[in-house]
């Protein structure tokens, strides 16, 4: 660790500013943009017997996943009402790793871009800080010699933690593509032959065309996520690049994308670069070692009908198949589950809701009991600390559609029912538009969680509410074998005991 040059000052939180020999600095994006912070710095307060840096150094590993090491102190007191902050400027010692639950992502900037993402903080004396906090360590940057700091060709350190894009990344030796979400690894052009722009539209339409999307948005994700997530983030670039989602709506109530998006994940698996469930975990996707390395040039990926797909009687059934085999004669969990939601009354469906975010943490839940679209039908308060000092406001609504889709209209709807510091989230038991997911997350708004009916059966299973594990007998066939052949003749089994 280097010597600082000064003493830091005395204050009630401490942070640190990660910088690059280019003059990138980190920012980080605060989970559902608490208090009004939509880009802002790792900080906090000093636990007991912690020194300055030892705080800082804990907070910006937690809050960004980056190890780091304290290079100076920047220079000032920075104030946001009653609260004083001091920073330290740090550089990355290792790769990144998951952030905690605080922060929803990370993004390595210049200067100037930082700015414009710290502008959009809603919080006025938290963006005034963050402002000056910027300006001192530009100063700081002007002033010093760089070979303190991480270069960028250093190695592949320099991950974001982030919504899965291309982001292009200027190297000294050649262009890359940062495939984003603390990714450690940077693939160029000729490594990952689709271009920041997908160059997706030019595949073939329906279920192929999703194959390449997948790969690339788990790749993103550090190769494992929940299933819709990688369709929200699929839907977000399309959305981005302004591709055409068919929306259309199956028999069973899901639109037509999804189905094809379900399709290719199957594929992806009977190909081995998706791992099965078993490995994978009920609801997530996870990209095998091969995926990893697969081309995602149109040309070398499957496509349906190179193979065997599973044959199942309703579309339904294939829904469910991610995550349960269905044994014949009988419905899976997922199944049942799914149909006792579509059928249960309204008022019931929010009381299962408040359970659900009981089990997630949430105490003095209130079931509201409003009605109409804009209303909210549940709150309560999460713990923001393990002591619960804390808290934060948490409302959500209840769609029990047995058709039709939630639409963008009704998020934005419910978010401008919403007090400025409350997060929302959206239940249903069908499924969201396209529109609806982009929505949720549009730019410089409060972030909407969406759940739909699979993520429901998926939250119920894990909280393990109305189901319990029964354990099944089944006939071991090897253990009968040395009773079904004539005396004398040596079998598997048989030979155990033969000594």
């Amino acid at each position: 660790m280097k010597t600082v040059n000064e003493p830091i000052a005395k204050a009630n939180a401490y942070g640190g500013i990660l910088l690059t020999r280019q003059g990138r600095v980190l920012l980080r994006e605060p989970a559902n943009h608490f208090d009004g912070y939509v880009w802002t710095f790792a900080k906090g307060k000093p636990e007991a017997g912690d020194t300055p840096a030892q705080t800082a150094l804990r907070e910006v590993l937690e809050e960004t996943g980056y190890p780091a090491e304290v290079v100076d102190v920047l220079p000032g007191v920075f104030h946001s009402g009653l609260s004083s902050n001091a920073y330290f400027i740090m550089r990355y010692t290792g790769p990144q790793s998951a952030p905690d639950w605080e922060t929803q992502s990370t993004r390595w900037v210049d200067f100037e871009a930082a700015a414009q993402l710290i502008a959009q903080t809603t919080n006025a004396k938290g963006r005034a800080r963050d402002l000056a906090v910027l300006d001192a360590a530009r100063k700081w940057f002007e002033a010093n010699l760089t070979v303190a700091l991480p270069d960028r060709t250093d190695g592949a350190q320099l991950g974001e933690y982030t919504a899965c894009q291309l982001q292009p990344v200027d190297s000294e030796k050649s262009v890359e593509f940062d495939l984003g979400c603390g990714s450690n690894a940077f693939f160029k052009p000729e490594e990952a032959a689709v271009s920041s722009e997908l160059e997706l539209q030019k595949l073939t339409s329906g279920a192929a065309s999703f194959v390449p999307r997948i790969i690339h948005v788990l790749r993103g994700m550090r190769g494992v996520a929940k299933a819709a997530a990688v369709r929200e983030a699929i839907v977000a670039e399309m959305i981005k690049n302004k591709e055409p989602i068919n929306e259309a709506l199956l028999s069973t109530g899901e639109p037509k994308y999804q189905n094809d998006i379900r399709w290719a994940r199957m594929l992806l698996v009977n190909k081995g670069l998706l791992e099965p469930t078993e490995v994978a975990g009920r609801g997530s996707w996870k990209l095998t070692p091969s995926g990893w390395t697969a081309s995602l040039q149109a040309a070398t990926l499957p496509k349906p009908g190179m193979e065997k797909l599973p044959q199942v009687e309703t579309q339904e059934a294939l829904d469910m198949l991610d995550s349960q085999q269905v044994l014949p004669g009988l419905e899976s969990v997922e199944l049942q589950l799914a149909s006792i939601l579509r059928t249960m009354p309204d008022k019931g469906f929010e009381r299962l809701c408040a359970e659900i975010m009981i089990k997630n943490g949430l105490h003095s839940t209130l079931v509201t009991g409003k009605s109409g679209d804009k209303g909210i039908d549940g709150m309560g308060l999460l713990a923001h600390d393990a002591a619960g000092l804390i808290t934060i406001p948490v409302a959500w609504q209840c769609k029990r559609y047995a058709d039709g889709k939630v639409s963008a209209g009704e998020v934005r709807n419910f978010r401008g029912a919403l007090d400025r510091d409350t997060m929302g989230v959206i239940f249903t038991t069908s499924t969201f538009t396209a529109d609806a997911m982009s929505a949720a997350n549009e730019p410089g708004k409060r972030p909407i969680k969406l759940i739909n009916l699979e993520r429901l059966v998926e939250l119920i299973l894990e909280f393990k509410l109305g189901v319990r594990e029964v354990i099944r007998q089944e006939i071991d066939p090897v253990f009968f074998e040395q009773f079904t052949h004539p005396a004398g003749v040596p079998t598997a089994s048989a030979a155990l005991f033969s000594g």
